[in-house]
């Protein structure tokens, strides 16, 4: 199966909003260990834990934000003492994370981070939650750019961590540049992939 029957796949899972929803529990022992946290911003029908799950932003113009909502997840102050980041493409080859305070539409009509342009500080997240196509035994399949892949050869010290629907897991070989995840959460699974030795 290619990526485009997989993205065609997960677009027709249903119950999304429950689902997504046992995945952010899945996350929340998390989200109360890592200061630091790097999320993704969902697109193309990608597991949401932010609009669905008590984190939900506001895209208006010259206020885009985030900000808490009535959720059993975090309790506000939690929310708040976590450092969040997104990332944003700012090169065919680098991608870095900002803080989520500041977004905007990039290359791709995603919504990312403003970046250094508007005076953000780079910052390398403890925990990174990685959005995924399919997944297979730690291993990935994301939107053939390898922009996920990079990053994590290049901050071996974040935590890695796949959010994804149990209908996306598949069978395929990784490519030997494809990085393991540490974590894979679904709606009914946390799989743990310890890291060798050598890495």
């Amino acid at each position: 199966m290619n990526r485009k029957n997989w993205i065609q796949k997960r677009k027709q899972i249903p119950n999304k909003q429950e689902r997504n929803f046992r995945i952010a529990c899945g996350l929340l022992p998390f989200f109360k260990r890592y200061p630091s946290i790097g999320i993704y911003l969902p697109i193309l029908e990608e597991v949401d834990v932010l609009d669905d799950c008590g984190f939900q932003l506001y895209d208006q113009p010259n206020d885009q934000h985030y900000v808490y909502r009535d959720s059993k997840l975090l309790s506000k102050s939690e929310f708040e003492a976590i450092q969040w980041s997104a990332p944003k493409v700012e090169s065919e080859s680098v991608m870095r994370f900002y803080p989520l305070d500041q977004l905007e539409r990039g290359a791709f009509g995603i919504l990312e981070p403003k970046g250094e342009k508007s005076g953000q500080q780079e910052v390398i997240p403890s925990m990174i939650i990685v959005p995924l196509v399919a997944f297979c035994d730690g291993y990935r399949k994301g939107y053939g750019k390898g922009y996920y892949d990079r990053y994590l050869q290049n901050h071996p010290q974040s935590l890695r961590v796949g959010i994804a629907f149990d209908q996306q897991e598949a069978s395929f070989i990784h490519e030997q540049w494809d990085q393991r995840l540490d974590v894979i959460i679904t709606e009914t699974r946390v799989l743990i992939y310890p890291r060798c030795s050598e890495e």
